[in-house]
């Protein structure tokens, strides 16, 4: 049996994520029948599961009870092949000091522990996930009948490890990785963390895996053809395998040509020829992702001469580990397609969303007046612009450690619908916030084209002498870090910048002067930009309209 993990080093004030060289981390398990899964941290916790004896430890200061010791870990059951577990690392001691590390490259891990004991199945695969809610922490696993001391569990869990630090901006990721006993019998499970100072509860879950489906070319999942709206669908590349090891759709590094050799998987649709797509693909890893025509079928040749073609038979882009990503496409030729995710290395897997619409840029003759309660008007968007009714709750996206963010309006202008950078959370952190000056709250914006972009083109009358623009507009950002601008063919006009936050209370009216457009056809765009640090709500837009005279 083999487990993979990411190894990732977090670089820097300014949140540069890398790739740390830490080889494939594999192993075989002990062919003993017990073994255990151990859930720890860098800080002391108390198990949030079960009821906890409130007596201290003497020797420790700790509760006295609780699995916070390799001989007492708490004793899980699969019910219909999946377990579910709350725990809290508060009050739990760091067993074995700084001595347990799984020949991880992010061991060894310093915090408290908690132990958990389930019984699994030879021949069956099961996926173990750690959910903490704030801080980073990591899972391994060994046999129960492993020994409890340092050197025993060190040479046992190796190969059996996962901890991935936690990005800018999302504390708490899931860590999660594979089993397969090679004997039926019993696992630990530990939970666990690199930092002293750590105090989480979190969610162990242990379940039955079985691997997806579309791992291979052949078995790509079928989407919906893109018609008036996006097509959205979610994955994991945890279980899936690589299925190719030569293709690199023409991108390189240092020069020299960069093998995909992360685990794939593949869906396919039926786009139309001379339309414009976007494939928007947010990954929690470091992800590829590819397109090529179906013409050349399912072959390594085939495959790396479509996505490597920039744009005549398919298209490959990259995203950043908790960021997402635009792929525009405009086949020649409509037929079917086929789209990979995918990533450089085998221990780089994780989870996704991929969406996937047309890209129409509507245009308008003036005098215009949009409410979108009935539907989106007609604008094209990119990055985390969504068209519809306001449904914001303050998910992850707004949480930094114990802290929330997000203050939304409760409805649109008028109505419900709205446009507005995430509907229902807050705004991604995508890195793509130009050069701010924190002192003077100026912004610049050195690359209109990563923005997420609200676009739309309008002819106006050269009759006209004077033409304005009005919308209505909500701004919970994250100033100065997170701005916005109008920018009216292609130049900034009204500018989302300041030198601090201020709590949004009520919709703005915005002008914006097109006078010196009359008689001409103008782009006009709504972009915004996010660190990948904290994020607010967002900014929303509602009754846009051009009149003159």
């Amino acid at each position: 049996m083999k487990t993979t993990r990411i190894c990732m080093l977090l670089l820097g004030a300014a949140a540069a994520l890398a790739l740390a060289s830490c080889g494939d981390n594999e192993g075989e398990p002990s062919p003993a029948a017990d073994a255990g899964l151990v859930a720890d941290s860098g800080a002391t916790q108390q198990d949030g599961a079960q009821a906890v004896d409130q007596k201290v430890d003497p020797d420790t200061g700790n509760p006295a009870s609780g699995n916070q010791t390799c001989a007492r870990a708490k004793k899980l059951a699969l019910s219909g092949g999946k377990v579910s577990v709350s725990g809290d690392i508060l009050g739990a001691a760091n067993e074995f000091g700084a001595k347990i590390g799984c020949g991880d490259a992010m061991g060894p891990w310093k915090g408290g522990q908690r132990y958990y004991r389930v019984s699994l199945a030879a021949g069956k695969t099961y996926k173990v996930t750690l959910t903490p809610v704030s801080g980073d922490m990591a899972i391994y696993a060994f046999p129960a009948s492993t020994a409890c001391t340092s050197s025993a569990i060190n040479a046992a869990c190796k190969g059996h490890s996962r901890d991935v630090p936690d990005s800018p901006g999302n504390p708490g990721k899931a860590e999660a990785m594979l089993l397969t006993p090679a004997k039926s019998g019993e696992w630990i499970v530990v939970a666990d963390s690199y930092s002293a100072f750590l105090k989480s509860k979190f969610t162990l879950a242990i379940e039955e895996f079985s691997a997806p489906a579309n791992r291979t070319c052949t078995g790509a999942k079928k989407l919906a053809t893109p018609a008036g709206g996006p097509v959205t669908v979610t994955g994991g590349t945890i279980g899936a395998t690589n299925q190719y090891s030569t293709i690199t759709c023409g991108q390189s590094q240092g020069g020299k040509p960069v093998a995909f050799l992360g685990p794939q998987l593949y869906y396919k649709v039926i786009l139309e020829g001379g339309t414009r797509y976007r494939f928007n693909l947010r990954a929690n890893f470091f992800a590829r992702m590819y397109l090529f025509s179906a013409v050349a079928g399912c072959s390594a040749s085939g495959i790396q001469a479509g996505c490597s073609s920039k744009g005549s038979a398919g298209a490959a882009t990259s995203v950043a580990m908790d960021a997402s990503t635009d792929l525009y496409f405009k086949p020649t030729t409509g037929g079917t397609y086929y789209l990979a995710v995918d990533s450089l290395k085998p221990v780089i897997y994780g989870t996704f969303t991929l969406s996937l619409n047309e890209y129409k840029v509507t245009g308008f003759t003036a005098p215009l007046k949009l409410s979108f309660d009935s539907g989106c008007g007609g604008l094209a968007a990119t990055g985390d612009w969504e068209c519809g009714k306001l449904a914001f709750k303050a998910g992850s996206a707004c949480k930094l450690g114990s802290k929330t963010f997000g203050v939304a309006p409760t409805k649109g202008h008028s109505g419900h619908g709205v446009w507005g950078t995430k509907l229902n959370d807050c705004y991604s952190g995508l890195g793509n916030n130009s050069k701010v000056d924190e002192k003077k709250g100026t912004c610049a914006n050195s690359n209109p084209a990563d923005d997420s972009i609200l676009k739309l083109k309008v002819s106006i009358p050269a009759k006209w002498t004077k033409a304005t623009m009005t919308y209505w507009s909500w701004e919970d950002l994250n100033s100065p870090y997170d701005w916005g601008e109008v920018r009216v063919g292609h130049k900034p006009v009204n500018q989302l910048c300041s030198k601090s936050y201020t709590k949004p209370t009520a919709w703005v009216k915005r002008t914006v002067d097109l006078s010196a457009h009359t008689g001409k056809t103008v782009e006009i765009g709504f972009h915004f930009m996010a660190s990948q640090w904290v994020n607010y709500a967002g900014w929303y837009i509602d009754d846009l309209a051009i009149s003159g005279q």
